[in-house]
């Protein structure tokens, strides 16, 4: 995964593109790992950046320059795939207002693995992890366990780490007061 990761992080450095990793990766940094089948990044990628975008990544990731285009035009997602190493990564284009752009401007540094010459990526906070995590399992009408599990995981391990004022005031802006109420009982703190 790191070796997926490395050239995409270094050609976001570059273009001073800001990249930060969310979704089960993050939530197995905070919480109980998982095995996932993608890494799941959020970037500001800016429309007039595409074409350099996609040029730096033809060498080791198919994408496909429409894809990345309609993403960043519509504000969704595209994929690009590491052809070394077969890992895929789903690419999100952040709105440009709310919490996901809030939560984006609020990424932290950590790595992958443990060492200490490991290479740091900014990650989502275990906070915005949890919010983002409960968005997903309330738009599932709540029947995704993934979802649901990596939350569990990282309440469980982070818990006395946790702004909960933070969670509790976005929770509520976001309708997910009744979630995060569960989500306590789930794991006694």
């Amino acid at each position: 995964m790191v070796r997926a990761l490395v050239p995409l992080a270094d050609l976001c450095a570059a273009l001073g593109l800001r990249l930060q990793i969310g979704g089960s990766v993050a939530t197995s940094v905070y919480g109980v790992a998982r095995t996932t089948l993608d890494v799941d990044v959020v970037l500001d990628l800016p429309l007039a950046l595409v074409p350099q975008f996609v040029a730096g990544l033809e060498d080791e990731y198919m994408v496909e320059f429409g894809a990345v285009a309609e993403a960043v035009t519509s504000r969704s997602s595209f994929n690009i795939i590491h052809q070394p190493t077969v890992v895929k990564i789903d690419v999100f284009v952040p709105a440009v207002d709310g919490f996901v752009r809030h939560s984006f401007q609020r990424g932290i540094s950590d790595s992958l693995e443990d060492s200490a010459t490991a290479r740091e990526f900014v990650f989502a906070t275990p906070e915005d992890m949890i919010l983002h995590k409960l968005i997903w399992f309330e738009l599932g009408e709540r029947v995704a366990r993934r979802q649901w599990d990596d939350v569990v995981g990282v309440v469980a391990v982070m818990h006395a780490n946790l702004d909960w004022s933070y969670i509790d005031r976005w929770g509520a802006s976001l309708g997910l007061t009744e979630l995060v109420d569960l989500l306590r009982e789930a794991v006694p703190l």
